[in-house]
C-alpha cells in the first residue's frame, strides 16, 4: 500500500472513530437528567465514549499494547447500542430499541470474530461464520417484515428489512466468492 494511501486510511479510522466516541458522549449526556433512575447505564456510556474518543486519536499506540483493538472497540459499541435499546424500551418504545439492540448484538458478535478469527484459523472458520452471518440477517428480515406486517405497516422498515434480507441472502448463497475476494483484497495490501 502506498504511504498516501495509508495516511488515508489511518486518517478515516481515526475520523471514524473520533464521531462514534463524539456520538456515544451525545448520547450519554443527553441521558444524563435521568441518571438517578439509571446510574450503572449513563456512568458506562460516559466511560465509553471517553474510551472510544481517546483512543481514536491515540489508536496506533493502543495497538501496540492492545493486540485486538479494533476487536474491542466493536464490542463497545455494541454495548452501547444495547443498552440505548434497554433505555428506549423502558420509556415503553418497541420497534427502533429492537433494531437497536440487534445491530448492538451485531456488533459484539463482530468483536468477538475480529479477537478469534486469524490468519491460521481464517480459512477454517470464514466460511460458516459468513454463512451464518447470513442466516442471521435472513431470519431477522423475515421477523422484520412479519412484525411490520401485522402492526405498523412502516413502508421504511419493509425497506430496511429487505436490505438486510438481500445481504443475508448474499452471505449465504455466495459465501465462497465473498472469500474469494477477501482474499485476493489481503493479498493487494
Amino acid at each position: 500500500m502506498t504511504k498516501n494511501k495509508s495516511f488515508l486510511k489511518n486518517w478515516a479510522t481515526e475520523f471514524a472513530g473520533l464521531c462514534i466516541g463524539f456520538q456515544i458522549l451525545v448520547k450519554a449526556f443527553d441521558k444524563l437528567p435521568y441518571f438517578r433512575h439509571y446510574p450503572l447505564s449513563i456512568s458506562f456510556l460516559i466511560f465509553a465514549g471517553l474510551f472510544v474518543t481517546i483512543g481514536s486519536l491515540v489508536h496506533h499506540r493502543l495497538e501496540k499494547h492492545i493486540k485486538h483493538t479494533h476487536a474491542l472497540f466493536h464490542c463497545i459499541e455494541g454495548v452501547v447500542m444495547i443498552i440505548s435499546a434497554l433505555l428506549l424500551f423502558d420509556k415503553g418504545k418497541l420497534r427502533m430499541p429492537a433494531f437497536i439492540l440487534f445491530i448492538g448484538c451485531l456488533y459484539i458478535v463482530l468483536g468477538i470474530i475480529g479477537y478469534t478469527l486469524n490468519k491460521d484459523n481464517y480459512k477454517r472458520l470464514g466460511r460458516p461464520i459468513l454463512r451464518w452471518t447470513g442466516i442471521v440477517l435472513l431470519v431477522f428480515g423475515v421477523v422484520a417484515i412479519g412484525l411490520n406486517w401485522n402492526y405498523d405497516k412502516d413502508p421504511w422498515v419493509f425497506g430496511i428489512a429487505a436490505m438486510i434480507l438481500l445481504i443475508g441472502a448474499f452471505y449465504s448463497i455466495f459465501t465462497d466468492w465473498i472469500l474469494s475476494q477477501m482474499g485476493k483484497f489481503e493479498a493487494a495490501e
